[in-house]
């Protein structure tokens, strides 16, 4: 689902990018995978920071680092 995201992303579809992107934290969540989430909440703030959106992007950014 990551993929999607930044396939989206590239297109520059912010909102396609985020809803498969959610989707992937969500399931890698649900499994425990670790690894995944990080990568999947680091794409999620490289997709805010394309949007311009600094301060969500810092956030999220701050999330994937909790993780490691």
């Amino acid at each position: 689902m990551r993929y999607f995201g930044l396939l989206y992303l590239n297109k520059k579809e912010y909102e396609r990018s985020i809803s498969y992107v959610a989707e992937a934290l969500e399931l890698s969540n649900k499994i425990g995978k670790h690894e995944s989430t990080y990568f999947n909440w680091k794409t999620m703030g490289l997709i805010y920071k394309e949007q311009g959106n600094f301060e969500k992007s810092l956030k999220v950014y701050t999330e994937a680092l909790d993780i490691c």
